[in-house]
């Protein structure tokens, strides 16, 4: 399941939930358990880099050849 962090619009609290993706129940605040809240969206900390990927491996057998080549 994935965690959602969602910040309360009265209170102020900043909290994490499980939810699942049909999941339509409305959400509450821990605190004061209003329903006026708001999902926070963050940028992901996971990170496709380096070799093994695909995309990168590619690129650089394409470059290979163009230097190799001359084109």
């Amino acid at each position: 399941m994935p965690l959602y962090e969602y910040d309360c619009n009265d209170c102020g609290e900043n909290f994490d939930l499980m939810r699942k993706l049909s999941d339509t129940s409305p959400v509450k605040c821990e605190k004061c358990e209003s329903e006026n809240v708001k999902k926070r969206f963050n940028v992901s900390s996971f990170k496709l880099i380096g070799k093994g990927f695909y995309a990168n491996d590619y690129q650089n057998k394409g470059r290979e050849k163009k230097r190799k080549t001359g084109k």
